[in-house]
């Protein structure tokens, strides 16, 4: 039987219940169900392993947020040893959603489909090592990072701000000069297998390649360090 997380504190709960747990546990757990191995496909995403193994939720490619009654994205992020500046540090930026350039919301940021998917996300982390195959990464801690909440403001106002410069492009026929260097917090970062990955534009007859709105790695990287649970002791190589 499926369970409905109704409200952002019941699926938080159900977050922390997978800490400690791996991603080959929860993905045995799809199996078990008669399911598709989720890391049979090495571009297969984490998300989808907790979304269907650990929520029991079908994975898609809705516009709606995946928890959708809680009005929450489920999203995974590894981080590793930052080298330079002690501590840890995001693997890598977060990819939210795909940008269509021809129906983007491009005068209303909460009509926006950056805000709509993704202004609270159910965030996992897990800490990253070379060499160690993916179904062994466990997950060390999960978070609420709701972006709509009074503890966000400051950096909502610089989201909102990069999100008007990445618009403004759109707007002017120039998604195609897109660039992450653009933008602080919010980017534009490039989303397929190569250049053939291309899209129209409303406002240009030039392709532009195709683009997801992402949260940049070093935003990334203070989110994970002011608020979540992540001991020295897991940065060991």
């Amino acid at each position: 039987m499926q369970t409905i997380y109704t409200n952002k504190e019941l699926a938080l709960q159900r977050a922390k219940e997978a800490m400690g747990k791996s991603f080959g546990d929860i993905n045995q757990i799809i199996i078990d169900r008669g399911g598709k191995d989720g890391l049979s496909n090495t571009k297969g995403g984490l998300g989808n392993i907790l979304q269907e193994g650990w929520f029991n939720i079908p994975a898609n490619s809705f516009a709606e947020a995946d928890l959708e009654e809680a009005g929450l994205e489920i999203k995974v992020t590894g981080y590793k040893p930052d080298v330079r500046h002690g501590g840890f540090k995001a693997k890598e930026r977060l990819v939210c959603n795909i940008i269509n350039y021809e129906t983007e919301s491009l005068d209303d940021f909460y009509q926006s489909s950056f805000w709509q998917k993704n202004k609270s996300i159910l965030l996992f982390a897990y800490q990253y090592q070379i060499g160690v195959h993916r179904s062994e990464y466990t997950i060390v801690d999960a978070q609420l990072i709701d972006l709509s909440s009074p503890e966000f403001a400051d950096d909502l106002q610089v989201i909102q701000d990069d999100w008007r410069i990445i618009t403004d492009k759109i707007r002017k026929g120039r998604a195609h000069q897109l660039s992450e260097s653009d933008t602080r917090f919010l980017g534009a970062c490039t989303k397929g297998a190569n250049s053939s990955s291309l899209r129209k534009q409303l406002y240009s007859t030039e392709w532009a390649m195709q683009r997801a709105y992402s949260l940049k790695i070093q935003y990334l990287s203070v989110i994970l360090k002011q608020r979540f649970e992540l001991s020295d002791a897991s940065l060991a190589i």
